[in-house]
Order: structure tokens, then C-alpha cells, then sequence
């Protein structure tokens, strides 16, 4: 892989534009299928078939589109390759997305193992990664953390195959649940209707990236 790959989502997350080292990519990886005359109009997540990494790159969008430029490193193996890549992602007027991914190294080896034994271990064997069902923050080094930190305390997108999801709350939203259920409860005492227009709690906001 010598040329970088530049791609670009809009608002939508439709893929919108690649440049010729996608499609360079694709067919020295034995993947014509997702060539740019194949993708270009798909919605990105359609073309990730792992829930974790698509989860990742979703939150790697939201930060994105709030004027954040991201960079981290991350795991593109292939048969016969193992791979190191660099991605940016860069925030664009109107919600686009620019992304930027070039190569730190690539290694052969043996094909056949490569991936087979990740492809054969059961789901139970493989890495749990802890995400907030409210915040969608994640759990790294004893603390919720937002997705750019994840990465970075993690080597999140390095495992190959990306870690398990499961789901819990993280501290700062059950303090929020907590103290909701409490309004609830003094609410129902006084025989107060909650207001229609007014949300019943606010989760506490993801750490800034």
C-alpha cells in the first residue's frame, strides 16, 4: 500500500467520493466487490460488518462533526499481509467527513493462520469491551472515557478481531437514573403531573476529546 486512500462521507454518512488508491486497495486485497463503482452512494455502515468497529467509527463521526479532527492507528489485515495503518479523519462544512488512511507497515506472513484462528475462536473467548447504553462512552483504565481516548488507552482499533461489546452504565449516568428515579418519587408524593415538555432526566455529558 503506497498511496494514501482518501475517501469522504456527507451528512448522510453516504460515501460520496474515493480516490484511485481505494480502488488500488480493494483489488490487491482480492476485494473487487467493494470497489468504488460498487460503494460509492452506500451508507458507510453498510460496508462494516463487525457491531464494534462500526460502533467505533460512529462515535469517531459524532466527535468529528463537532469540529474535532481525529488520527489513530488501527489493525487491516489480509491474507498473506499483516497490516498497520494511520487514519485521519477530518471535520468538513455541511456534516462531510474527510477521511485520510496510509500505511506504517506491512509485514508478509504465512496466509493461512492469519486469520483463522481469530475467525475460529468462540464469541465467549473473545475481549469484552464495556460501553455506556446511555452516553456511549467506553470503559478504559478504570474510567468512562470518550471514543478518541478509548483508542488511545486501548490500541483500540489494533485487535484483530475487534473485542466483544457489552453494554453497562457508566457512574456519571446512574448518579442522573438516581437522582430522576428520586424526582419521580417526590413528584408522585406531591401528586405533581411531570411536565409534558421537559425531559425526565439529563445523562451526564461524555468527557471532551
Amino acid at each position: 500500500m503506497n498511496a494514501e486512500i482518501i475517501y469522504h462521507i456527507n451528512a448522510a454518512d453516504t460515501l460520496i467520493s474515493a480516490n484511485d488508491a481505494w480502488d488500488d486497495f480493494a483489488i490487491a486485497n482480492d476485494a473487487a466487490q467493494v470497489k468504488r463503482e460498487h460503494v460509492l452512494g452506500k451508507v458507510l455502515w453498510q460496508l462494516l460488518s463487525d457491531p464494534t468497529t462500526s460502533l467505533v467509527y460512529h462515535q469517531v463521526c459524532t466527535v468529528a462533526r463537532g469540529g474535532v479532527p481525529l488520527r489513530f492507528v488501527f489493525r487491516c489485515d489480509s491474507p498473506g499481509v499483516r497490516r498497520l495503518l494511520e487514519m485521519d479523519v477530518l471535520p468538513h462544512p455541511a456534516g462531510q467527513i474527510e477521511f485520510r488512511t496510509r500505511a506504517i507497515s506491512e509485514t508478509p506472513c504465512d496466509p493461512t493462520p492469519l486469520l483463522a484462528a481469530a475467525a475460529a475462536a468462540p464469541r465467549e473467548a473473545r475481549e469484552l469491551l464495556r460501553v455506556c447504553s446511555w452516553c456511549n462512552n467506553f470503559f478504559a483504565g478504570g474510567h468512562w472515557v470518550g471514543v478518541s481516548e478509548a483508542i488511545l488507552k486501548l490500541g483500540l482499533m489494533t485487535h484483530s478481531p475487534m473485542p466483544m461489546i457489552t453494554h453497562g452504565v457508566c457512574e456519571s449516568c446512574k448518579e442522573s437514573l438516581k437522582q430522576a428515579v428520586d424526582e419521580m418519587k417526590q413528584m408522585k408524593r406531591k401528586n405533581t403531573p411531570e411536565p409534558a415538555d421537559q425531559p425526565l432526566f439529563k445523562l451526564g455529558a461524555p468527557p471532551s476529546n
